[in-house]
């Protein structure tokens, strides 16, 4: 199990901005936490891809398979799967 922490896109927008989790053995799929505080119902679709930045410049695209509503401490919790394989963030240079 690898731990991460992170952040969730759609596209440039970005939906959470501090995200912690864990990959289940193989990287295939896992699970986070966000702690947004307020109410997170179960209105994320699970049929869109998102994309998954970890702090340690890794990116990867994932599906959500499970949006567990937060609870009255504003912690909801997300199941998802990864498509394909986490890659290295691009660097941009500045010139």
């Amino acid at each position: 199990m690898e731990r991460f922490h992170g952040r969730l896109r759609d596209g440039d927008r970005v939906i959470f901005e501090q995200v912690a989790g864990y990959f289940e053995s193989g990287e295939t799929s896992g699970s986070f936490e966000v702690h947004q505080g307020g109410i997170l119902t179960r209105d994320l679709p699970t049929n869109h891809p998102y994309l998954l930045d970890l702090d340690d410049k890794r990116t990867g695209t994932i599906h959500l398979t499970k949006v567990h509503a937060s609870n009255s401490a504003g912690i909801a919790h997300m199941d998802f799967r990864l498509d394909g394989d986490l890659v290295a963030s691009p660097v941009m240079a500045f010139g």
